[in-house]
């Protein structure tokens, strides 16, 4: 009865073992450079969009990086551009830094913490009884 509980115990050690290693690696490699995230950019983009229809998103260079025990996981885009049902670009963006929820992550989702814009361009509509509305 004691050897298969036995067994159990080392099975479970040996795997939060290596899933300490594993993370560690990964938290040394993202905090050493950035990681470049254009081989999954058509996954990052369609976790981004969530399935609205009519809406595009174009991503320049893409990457992650470790931000600190504070900021955990921060992914920059490059001339990063969201385009409305119409093909108008609605919001054109030089550089945008996010900072992903740790929490979130481990679930499986992409949730931002923070959102910084650099020289953001928005396109707003107005309508001829004065109300504004995006494309």
């Amino acid at each position: 009865m004691r050897r298969p509980l036995i067994r159990l115990l080392e099975a479970v050690a040996v795997f939060v073992s290596i899933a300490t290693i594993l993370v560690g690696l990964v938290i040394w490699r993202l905090s050493s450079a950035p990681l470049s995230l254009d081989p999954v950019k058509d996954w990052l983009v369609d976790a981004l969009l969530d399935g609205r229809a009519g809406v595009t998103l174009a991503l320049g260079e893409t990457s992650v990086s470790w931000g600190g025990w504070r900021d955990f996981f921060q992914v920059r885009a490059r001339d990063a551009e969201l385009k409305g049902a119409a093909g108008a670009a609605v919001l054109s963006v030089a550089e945008v830094t996010a900072t992903l929820s740790l929490g979130a992550l481990v679930t499986g989702r992409l949730a931002p913490l923070e959102l910084h814009l650099s020289q953001p361009r928005l396109a707003l509509l107005r309508d001829s009884e004065g109300r504004l509305a995006i494309d």
